[in-house]
């Protein structure tokens, strides 16, 4: 056992010194002498680094190259043969014969020339002024040789040891040639060569090769030839035969239907070919073709009762604020983008509160012009200003579109879902956004009330009631619209939204305009001066009968100081409002 411990020791210096002269080439391994000697050729270095001639060394010798770059695998291999020797020795079969086994080991350093100049050194006895211990008996020569790893080395080497006939056993050799026994009749090696090993990979596979877009998967107890093919989880992809593993695809990227590639996904949002699109944007189109026809009565009968009580110029600008609103719907439709994120909402938004203040004054007005309370009705007419009220009104709403696209300017958003990108628009600031609705919500709820509390005029000029039911249809709508539009999700999500701009401006349309459009072309005798004061005057009449009703007795201060007046309701000139003397309220 000392003996192996020196020999390794001598194995690693000789490493480490990495000897060169051709005097000392037996030091360039390890030796233990015996009755048979084995040589071992192994790679204890993986390169060898060139002498450079230059002018002084031009005509100099042949030397041989430096082994460089240790490898520690080889050296693992030539000590894995000095202990198999050691073993053998000490077997029972070997020392009952009194027979014991040496080894030559050289370095080959992986290069094919340092090789055959160790096999030159292993193949012919030592002469007396060779040996290191100056004996006059020769070196006894190798019987055969293990090595090498490489099949180029192997092939030269063989070729040396065939003039010898002697044994070469290689234990990583795997070249098909060398089992050429016309050509190489001493070599052996303990791996099976290239061919074989081919065979024995397409023949021990016991399930069939995956395909593209499949993953193997071994099963339990099995051999890793045998295993399952399973298909790639969604939005993950193989592309090779027998992958062991899938990969996954890019957030904005989905697999196929065969799993073998990603790509991008599609993009989604209200297409304007979509059946639902179309059929809200005919509805628009018909709203704008009603509101210029509607513009074109009315300013065709501006001097009419009717359109006067109905607010006169008040009703353009209405109609003219609809046509905003119906024009917003466009910008809900298409693929969105930063522009038009900004625009929509600004446009309904300053339309529509444009509409809400106008009706907001036709209400003050209406509660004005039938107010018998003079002190209540003094009040009101330093109150009323109707395009001061409408300036003001609608400045506020310039003022929140402006900070809200200022500060939190909406903005166009790619959401990746699933299997598509929703391109969609971001409102910037749910805040913001609640702010401009809530501010409309705000201004119809003044005019509903309003509105409501003038129900009881006269009947056929009442704007009151189609005011009181053209904003709670507003705010029934907007009232729905806030859950499902926080609870939808997908590229309907715009939809919600302009159906409910169209379900707010038609109610408008039709409570504020249709009913006056057919008293103008189907009941022109309702649309007179005389059908209209006489109308005004029998709610006077009856409002007179139900206050002395109330009260038993004649209001005679209040009908002595002051006539009983009843103002147009209607923007019109002074002179051509109604007044009514004194009522005769005798029996």
């Amino acid at each position: 056992m000392a003996r192996l411990d020196l020999t390794i020791l001598l194995l690693m210096l000789s490493v480490q010194l990495e000897v060169t002269d051709a005097s000392l080439t037996q030091f360039l391994g390890a030796t233990a002498p015996g009755d048979i000697i084995i040589g071992g050729l192994f790679p204890i270095h993986e390169a060898v680094t060139a002498v450079n001639f230059n002018s002084s060394n031009s005509f100099s010798s042949p030397q041989r190259p430096t082994c460089s770059r240790f490898y520690t695998k080889g050296l693992n291999q030539a000590l894995s043969m000095i202990h198999a020797v050691e073993m053998a020795n000490r077997s029972p079969v070997l020392s009952s014969l009194n027979i014991t086994l040496g080894y030559r080991i050289y370095d080959t350093c992986s290069d094919v020339t340092t090789a055959l100049w160790a096999v030159q050194d292993l193949t012919r006895p030592l002469s007396v002024c060779d040996s290191p211990t100056n004996s006059s008996q020769p070196v006894q020569p190798i019987t055969a040789l293990i090595g090498t790893s490489s099949s180029e080395i192997s092939i030269a080497i063989a070729r040396e040891l065939n003039l010898m006939l002697i044994p070469q056993i290689s234990y990583g050799s795997t070249a098909t040639i060398l089992s050429d026994k016309s050509r190489f009749p001493a070599f052996m090696r303990t791996v099976p060569n290239d061919e074989y090993q081919t065979h024995a990979m397409v023949l021990s596979k016991c399930s069939e090769s995956c395909h593209p877009g499949q993953y193997k998967k071994t099963a339990e107890g099995q051999h890793t030839c045998c295993y399952e093919c399973l298909t790639c989880a969604e939005n993950q992809y193989s592309n090779q035969t027998d992958a062991d593993a899938c990969f996954q695809c890019g957030p904005k990227s989905m697999s196929n239907v065969n799993r073998s590639e990603c790509h991008l996904k599609p993009y989604e949002y209200f297409e304007w070919n979509c059946g639902f699109a179309i059929v809200l944007l005919t509805l628009a189109a018909v709203g704008v073709l009603l509101l210029f026809l509607m513009s074109a009565l009315f300013f065709w009968k501006r001097h009419s009762p009717v359109v006067k009580a109905a607010g006169g110029p008040l009703c353009h600008l209405i109609l003219f604020s609809l046509l905003g609103s119906f024009v917003s719907v466009i910008f809900f439709v298409g693929e969105p983008s930063n522009e038009t994120c900004r625009v929509r909402q600004v446009i309904f938004g300053l339309s529509f509160t444009l509409c809400v203040s106008c009706i907001l004054v036709k209400s003050l007005k209406i509660l004005l012009a039938f107010q018998t309370n003079l002190e209540v009705k003094e009040l009101l007419d330093r109150l009323y200003k109707p395009y001061v009220i409408i300036c003001i009104c609608t400045g506020l709403q310039i003022i929140i579109c402006a900070v809200w696209l200022t500060l939190y300017t909406p903005f166009k958003n790619d959401a990746v879902q699933p299997k598509v990108i929703l391109l969609e628009c971001q409102e910037g600031s749910s805040v913001m956004f609640g702010l401009m609705l809530g501010y409309i919500a705000l201004l119809a709820l003044i005019c509903f009330t309003f509105a409501f509390k003038g129900r009881k005029l006269p009947h056929k000029y009442n704007e009151a009631k189609f005011i009181t039911f053209g904003m709670l249809i507003y705010l029934m709508a907007w009232v729905i619209f806030i859950p499902v539009h926080v609870t939808t999700n997908g590229k309907y999500v715009p939809a919600v939204e302009v159906v409910v701009i169209l379900i707010s401006n038609y109610g408008i349309l039709s409570c504020h305009f249709l009913q006056k459009c057919y008293i103008i072309i189907y009941k022109k005798e309702h649309n007179t001066k005389d059908a209209f004061m006489k109308n005004v005057y029998e709610y006077a009449r009856k409002s007179s009968e139900n206050i002395r009703g109330l009260s038993g007795t004649e209001p005679q201060s209040k009908m002595e100081n002051s006539a009983y007046i009843i103002s147009n309701p209607s923007l019109v000139p002074e002179e051509e409002q109604v007044s009514e003397p004194k009522l005769d309220t005798t029996p």
